[in-house]
């Protein structure tokens, strides 16, 4: 029997009480201590538009650490793939208090269409995939989408996951439905 870990590579949404190292760095450490002490490879699926707003508002730290990180764990034998949190592209990092503000109106690709119409969606989507190239060396052929959502233009998603030759979505979770003020999904 097989089982395949993945593992969502992202920063914390909400109140930042703890630093980057302490809730991402770390724990990924202790995760590829774990797995190469079982010979196991894992999946991680990078939050990329993360590193998008990072760089803009010069928090360089994050940035190395995360490139730093994501070729060691390429160099250890494991995956890394695409995960989607566009929200990241009009997230505020307020430097007086240390913290981001996260304005969830654009939390899904679907949330983009409605707000920025198709064209502008694929656009941010077409950057996030530049960054994830540009750090990893290849194209991801996996794909989740930030809080599993992908309604309700799942097929706008589709279509635009098969231009980019995307082989596989992990954004669905059978037979699981969440409600929030940030998101929603339903796969009942």
């Amino acid at each position: 029997m097989n089982i395949l870990l993945t593992f969502d590579y992202e920063v914390f949404f909400g109140e930042n009480f703890y630093s980057e190292e302490e809730v991402l760095f770390r724990p990924t450490e202790k995760l590829l201590a774990i797995a190469k002490k079982h010979n196991a490879k894992l999946v991680f699926f990078i939050d990329i538009c993360s590193i998008v707003a990072y760089e803009k508002f010069g928090r360089m730290e994050y940035v190395n650490n995360f490139q730093k990180q994501i070729y060691k764990i390429l160099e250890l034998g494991h995956d890394v793939q695409m995960h989607f949190h566009p929200h990241w592209f009009d997230s505020i990092y307020n430097m007086s208090s240390n913290s981001w503000h996260h304005n969830y109106k654009n939390w899904s690709y679907s949330n983009l269409i409605d707000n920025y119409g198709l064209t502008k969606a694929n656009e941010m989507f077409g950057l996030a995939q530049r960054k994830f190239i540009d750090l990893v060396g290849s194209k991801p052929l996996s794909f989740r989408a930030g809080g599993y959502t992908t309604q309700p233009h799942e097929e706008a998603l589709i279509s635009l996951l098969k231009r980019f030759d995307y082989k596989y979505d992990s954004s669905i979770t059978p037979l699981k439905m969440f409600h929030s003020s940030a998101q929603w999904f339903d796969y009942m």
